[in-house]
């Protein structure tokens, strides 16, 4: 229940002790090649997700982040963050 209430939010943070878990849980959503679902499902906005790659999740808003993002000269975190946010 908790993964389930976690997708419905709009913009989900996932942390937690090392190891426990949380890069892998957020692979799995991704769809990263070395993770694998072998029961249930992945549902976005309501709709399964678990058979589209990892482009198509991202083209419905599907992402992840780094906890320290590159620098990038004359962006700001706020500009970066503004434009991740776009759809």
């Amino acid at each position: 229940m908790r993964i389930k209430a976690l997708l419905e939010i709009d913009n989900p943070v996932v942390f937690g002790a090392n190891g426990s878990g949380e890069s892998s849980l957020i692979n799995t959503i991704m769809g990263l090649p070395a993770s694998t679902v072998t029961c249930g499902d992945i549902l976005f906005k309501g709709k399964p997700i678990l058979g589209l790659d990892i482009a198509e999740r991202a083209k419905l808003g599907v992402g992840l982040s780094c906890p320290y993002p590159p620098v990038v000269e004359g962006v700001s975190r706020s500009d970066l963050s503004k434009v991740l946010e776009y759809r």
